[in-house]
């Protein structure tokens, strides 16, 4: 294939794949109510509709004359550059995964084949221990293994790791380590299109909620389930292997505890109005502007700004929490666990946006009130507090129109 065609492709498909982004976006806005792995399913196959597209993209292409245009040669060098380096990036990440699976020890689980009953995993599952590592990850498809870090088995209660194994092997279950290779070769193909990136990171969104709620439905507790998500917050697995990726915690963290996410149109109707290329805000940055925006003190926010790396700030992140954490020495935080619930609290009460509103950043900095009095014929509603540091006693809020 020449890089005249090739260029011809890609350009003639740009629109067709937005369009079929639009529509995927349209449809999971209107299913909101669907059990995840069917919301998966739709993302994944529309996702893999894509190389159709492309083919008759470049049907389009030949029989119009685009291999004569100027501008489809250059296209089609841009896009063989970018599809070698996205190619290395995944040989690359396979390489790194074999290094840690080779490195990580074998340990027996006395549990391991009841947990495989009640997910119903009829394979044989290795599990393996590593010193060093992020998070837990799972990886290989005829013989599954499941990496876990020392820190992980050592740092967990017994509930919460069992959690955590069942959400593993409910990626077992489903083959999503098959799968995830489809995500990232549809990556490289279509790297240069922002909404293909939007629908990988959709397809990875629901897969998660599936297994969460596969490891629900294999009897994991909801409480220790989601204090198991907080703890792994800043752990990352590896590229190229099913860990805790994909989704974020707050998300996962309100549907455990009842809320019903909702799925935003937004992202790829302005994709389609504005062409952007870019692929959002970067999750430290995400971290100071949306997670602990209403309670990070001006001093913590300007020292947080000047980091230079994502060690320093993932050491930063650790040492914000431990200084408000009311019971240091033990393995809860309690007031990070608070914190995200009330986010998710103001995601379902007012919407996905409803940490930015001024009920949300009440309730996120001072919990929820002693007393509410609504007034709808004037339009307004006032939040009481019987008392808050700092500001004294009956302390009252008022929202709207007096």
């Amino acid at each position: 294939m020449t890089p005249e065609l090739v260029g011809g492709a890609v350009l003639g498909s740009f629109w067709w794949i937005t369009a079929a982004a639009c529509v995927l976006a349209v449809c999971l806005r209107l299913g909101d109510g669907l059990r995840p792995a069917a919301r998966y399913v739709l993302v994944l196959v529309t996702a893999a509709a894509a190389p159709l597209l492309l083919a008759g993209a470049s049907v389009g292409a030949e029989g119009v004359g685009f291999g004569e245009a100027s501008w489809a040669r250059p296209a089609g060098v841009l896009w063989m550059w970018g599809a070698g380096l996205l190619s290395l990036r995944t040989v690359g990440g396979w390489l790194y995964l074999q290094t840690l699976i080779a490195r990580a020890e074998r340990i027996p689980w006395p549990g391991m084949e009841l947990l495989r009953a009640r997910m119903g995993v009829g394979r044989a599952v290795e599990m393996r221990t590593a010193a060093r590592g992020d998070s837990p990850f799972t990886a290989r498809w005829r013989r599954p293994v499941i990496v876990v870090p020392l820190a992980t088995l050592a740092g967990l209660p017994a509930g919460q790791l069992e959690a955590i194994l069942l959400h593993e092997l409910a990626y077992i279950r489903r083959l999503d380590y098959v799968f995830e290779w489809v995500l990232q070769a549809l990556e490289m193909v279509f790297f240069y299109h922002p909404a293909m990136w939007w629908m990988t990171a959709m397809a990875r969104q629901e897969r998660e909620r599936s297994c969460d709620d596969m490891a629900i439905e294999a009897g994991a507790n909801r409480a220790e389930y989601a204090r198991a998500l907080v703890a792994l917050e800043e752990m990352r697995a590896p590229a190229a292997a099913m860990g805790w990726t994909g989704g974020t915690l707050r998300g996962r963290v309100g549907r455990l505890l009842g809320a019903r996410p909702k799925t935003a149109v937004w992202p790829v109707v302005l994709l389609a109005a504005l062409g952007l290329a870019g692929q959002g805000t970067s999750a430290w940055q995400k971290w100071v502007d949306e997670d602990v925006v209403h309670i990070i003190e001006p001093e913590e926010k300007k020292a947080y700004l000047s980091l230079r790396d994502d060690a320093e700030r993932e050491e930063f992140v650790k040492q914000f929490w431990a200084r408000r954490d009311p019971t240091p020495g033990t393995e809860r935080n309690e007031r990070k666990e608070e914190h995200y619930r009330r986010i998710a609290w103001t995601m379902d009460r007012f919407g996905a946006q409803g940490w930015k509103t001024e009920k949300g950043k009440t309730y996120i900095v001072f919990g929820p009130p002693d007393e509410i009095e609504s007034h709808p014929a004037r339009g307004y509603e006032q939040w009481m507090y019987h008392y808050l540091e700092g500001r004294g006693r009956n302390v009252v809020f008022t929202f709207g129109k007096r």
